[in-house]
């Protein structure tokens, strides 16, 4: 099943068991200290005596493209899309030391696409350059999104260009149909964005 936590954003649960995943679990617990039993109520989950994590594949939309970073205890997840939107950004998580630790720590087991956060902010770059890449101007900036620019920027362009005209001192109200065609003004207001 697939469940949408933020836009772009989705998990999705994995049915493979093995030993990828008892090394992700191994190094998760380890580095939290949290044991393996959970505490959930309803459907099944967080029972007495359950003694397996729940691992979840994790899927996240990065550069108009799924990626599929790995298999992971879904505890981590949260955590793991917050390193995934700050390397986006390009800018530092924001996680305690410990909790990066087990994310290091995750990231390094066989089942994730990526061996470590320096690989992961790598893997990051490749993707982001790929979907420079891929962007198409001509199809993205087609007539109907021209026509909706211009029409939500007429106002305010408008306002600045007679600003701008009174400034350089120059008439701003509407040209006077007696003046000789020689002191008539014509001013160009190009769009540069």
């Amino acid at each position: 099943s697939s469940r949408t936590n933020r836009p772009g954003m989705t998990d999705q649960a994995d049915g493979n068991s093995g030993k990828d995943e008892d090394s992700v679990l191994e190094a998760g617990k380890a580095l939290s200290g949290r044991g393996t039993t959970s505490k959930g109520k309803g459907k099944g989950r967080g029972q007495k005596g359950e003694s397996e994590e729940r691992l979840k594949e994790l899927v996240v939309n990065l550069f108009g493209e799924d990626r599929h970073l790995g298999t992971f205890p879904t505890r981590l997840h949260s955590d793991m899309r917050h390193l995934v939107e700050m390397l986006r950004r390009g800018k530092h998580a924001r996680l305690a030391s410990d909790r990066l630790a087990a994310l290091e720590s995750a990231l390094a087991s066989p089942s994730s696409s990526v061996k470590s956060l320096s690989e992961l902010r790598q893997q990051m770059e490749a993707w982001r350059e790929g979907g420079r890449r891929a962007f198409d101007a001509d199809r993205y900036y087609d007539g109907d999104r021209a026509v909706g620019y211009t029409e939500h920027n007429r106002g305010p362009q408008e306002t600045l260009a007679r600003r701008a005209l009174q400034l350089c001192s120059l008439p701003t109200d509407s040209v006077d149909q007696k003046l000789e065609a020689k002191e008539n003004l014509l001013a160009v207001d190009l769009g540069c964005g």
